[in-house]
């Protein structure tokens, strides 16, 4: 019966990622492929966006394939993640709010073969591209009112599999196909005026195409102290995970049309300025390395308890500053981000009499990206903290509610430009079921 309903669930989540309304309304969006998602899911995103070095069993983790080796054998995780943010919108003049809300991903991951092979498949975020500007000025002709709206994004629908080898490497690939439109129009008219031209010009690009990434990943644990009237699971340990990163240099093809028109005052007829398609271009998604790792105290950093604290670290390097798109550049930088974060839970293994919130999972990170957007010969850089919980649903399963928090800052108010500051809620459920468990009968 969990079987079923948890197939029920992913078909209705299914519906609904797809009619998901845009998760930005960041004027930034107009530049690149939008605003990039971060592709790691609950944990990660209480913990400042780290996830390359991450290699928790309880946890799906896209951002390095090569993590689904740690699945449990016999184990079925589905995971569906809701993402809300509002923004406040500054420049050196005014200010604005503004907050959007959707359902944001659903991944379920499970093993193919016992211990060495194992498997994911989602839909996640890979764009958004979404703002809605009105502004006025005054001309020698009369009142201009300009509008700029963008709309769209590219989703990423992806299998992931993950293979092990010698127990301590392992090596894995998301094959993805990446797809979404988006479209950018500019409208300017003269309300005041019957005899001044207004101008209308949309920009619309379709894109759909497959995108590879690729994830290693190395683990090895240290008993540091080791009675002998006690379970090895049970023993003080320190483990070490270490991960790489590749996402391959790809030319994402598609098609891009703009359409310009002119007319005289309201209810004139329009005269086509330009009217051209672009059948079989590209764009450039460029190379992105990543490294990162984690270290956990397993069991009391210097008595014996049942708790597990984790440190990670991540650095991601992408170079888009020479990417095209349709044969142009757009004002884009090599980009760095750098984030940091920590796990703790009191106790890792519950035991009975054993009060819940010593089994809930204590999230803290932070993380710094320098912006792949250049405007005015300004970086568009972001600067984010979080923190969160992962809150036990049953003591009997590993499944639990995810919730995090993130506050930050993109942008600058330098050179008349923009600031964003920001708070974001994610709300994720990870479901565990165990399948192919053989029944045992009095």
């Amino acid at each position: 019966m969990r079987k079923i309903n948890l197939i029920a669930l992913l078909l209705i989540i299914t519906v609904f990622s797809a009619l998901a309304q845009n998760n930005t309304t960041s004027p930034y969006s107009r530049y690149g492929l939008g605003e990039l998602i971060n592709r790691g899911f609950g944990q990660s995103r209480a913990m400042g966006g780290v996830a390359i070095g991450l290699f928790d069993p309880g946890q799906i983790n896209m951002v390095n394939p090569a993590s689904f080796s740690c699945f449990e054998n016999r184990s079925f995780i589905f995971e569906f993640g809701l993402k809300s943010k509002a923004s406040i919108f500054k420049t050196n003049e005014q200010s604005y709010t503004d907050n959007s809300s959707n359902i944001d991903y659903f991944v379920m991951g499970f093993p193919v073969i016992h211990s060495k092979w194992h498997s994911t498949i989602g839909l996640v975020p890979f764009s958004f591209v979404g703002y809605n500007l009105e502004m006025t000025e005054e001309t020698a002709v009369g009142t201009a009112s300009h509008f700029y709206t963008g709309t769209g994004g590219l989703q990423q629908f992806y299998l992931g599999n993950s293979f092990m080898f010698f127990k301590h490497f392992s090596l894995g690939v998301n094959a993805s196909y990446l797809f979404g439109d988006i479209s950018y129009t500019r409208k300017v008219s003269f309300p005041g005026s019957s005899y001044v031209y207004n101008f209308y010009n949309e920009q619309s690009t379709v894109l759909g195409d497959l995108f590879f990434n690729f994830g290693a990943s190395f683990t090895d644990t240290i008993i540091v102290k080791k009675d002998s009237a006690i379970s090895r699971d049970l023993a003080r340990k320190i483990k070490f995970n270490f991960g790489f990163t590749y996402d391959n240099a790809s030319k994402i093809n598609g098609s891009s049309s703009i359409f310009s028109t002119t007319s005289l005052g309201a209810g004139s007829s329009l005269d086509t300025l330009q009217n051209e398609t672009i059948d079989n271009g590209y764009v450039d998604i460029p190379q992105n390395i990543g490294l990162g790792f984690s270290i956990t105290f397993m069991n009391g950093l210097f008595s014996n308890n049942n708790s597990r604290f984790t440190v990670a670290a991540d650095f991601r390097m992408q170079n888009w500053e020479d990417a095209r798109f349709f044969g142009r550049n757009d004002s884009l930088l090599n980009n760095n981000i750098i984030g940091m974060g920590i796990e703790y839970v009191p106790n890792y293994y519950p035991r009975k009499n054993v009060g819940y919130f010593q089994k809930v999972f204590y999230r803290f990170g932070f993380h710094t990206n320098t912006g792949y957007v250049q405007i005015n010969n300004e970086a568009i850089k972001d600067f984010g903290i979080s923190f969160g919980l992962g809150l036990p649903i049953n003591k009997f399963t590993k499944s639990t509610m995810n919730i995090s928090f993130e506050f930050g800052k993109t942008g600058t108010l330098a050179n008349n430009l923009l600031q964003e500051n920001y708070g974001i809620v994610s709300l994720s459920l990870s479901l565990h079921d165990r399948w192919f468990n053989k029944r045992k009968f009095d």
